[in-house]
């Protein structure tokens, strides 16, 4: 009865067997007659009986430990959850704010270049124009 559950009410029910149990030993002792192995059951068990009495009572006090700890060790778990799905949020919205201003970096930097490249090509022609010009009226 104590191992499926680990409180004072179950404790009780072992305690109950436990005296009915000393009860049918000392009751075993005048049936016994000659027989000297039922004569000192009684005092033989009275060991292993106190001991289960001492024992229960300490398992107990152990099951309440687990269980606080347990439900510590439960909250801990919960805290340190919740802390990294916000560790998580703030890096995936870090990582989308960085990630469009790079989009926006490189869209700027395309414009630029395709500014550059047509006033480059526009240079290259105003450059080019007068010895083409010569080449032409020399022909």
């Amino acid at each position: 009865e104590l191992n499926r559950r680990v409180d004072a009410e179950a404790r009780d029910a072992v305690l109950t067997d436990l005296k009915a149990l000393r009860e049918s030993a000392a009751k075993l002792v005048p049936l016994s007659g000659r027989n000297a192995a039922l004569q000192d059951l009684a005092k033989k068990i009275e060991p292993s009986l106190s001991a289960i009495e001492k024992h229960t009572s300490l398992l107990i006090s152990i099951a309440d430990r687990w269980r606080g700890n347990k439900e510590a060790a439960t909250e801990l778990v919960a805290s340190a959850s919740h802390t990294l799905e916000q560790f998580v949020s703030t890096a995936q919205e870090s990582g989308k704010e960085i990630s469009q201003r790079s989009a926006t970096m490189s869209l700027s930097a395309m414009i630029v270049g395709t500014v550059l490249a047509i006033i480059g090509g526009l240079m290259l022609i105003e450059t080019l124009r007068g010895p083409l010009m010569r080449i032409t009226q020399t022909m």
